[in-house]
């Protein structure tokens, strides 16, 4: 998962800035928990490293399918709302 995903940020000035990550890492404790690693940029241009972790039912509703992950990422670090991201 190297993609850059992008986000409609919700604190822009202008209300139509974007934010955007890539996730970098992910550390998996089997039937646990998923530690996740990733780069964000904002949309003031910023790059940041995030770190999260997904337990109990966030984890466990991972699953196979990676789109949920990545829209509890964006959900957890706050960066808005995610755009389509099957176009990545």
């Amino acid at each position: 998962m190297s993609n850059w995903y992008v986000c409609l940020a919700p604190n822009s000035p202008s209300g139509e800035g974007t934010n955007m990550f890539c996730i970098k890492e992910i550390s998996i404790v089997p039937n646990t928990s998923a530690s996740i690693k990733i780069l964000v940029q904002y949309w003031n241009n910023s790059l940041n490293m995030e770190f999260i972790t997904l337990t109990g039912t966030d984890y466990t509703g991972w699953g196979t399918n990676d789109n949920y992950m990545i829209m509890k990422v964006a959900e957890r670090v706050g960066l808005g709302t995610l755009r389509d991201i099957s176009m990545n």
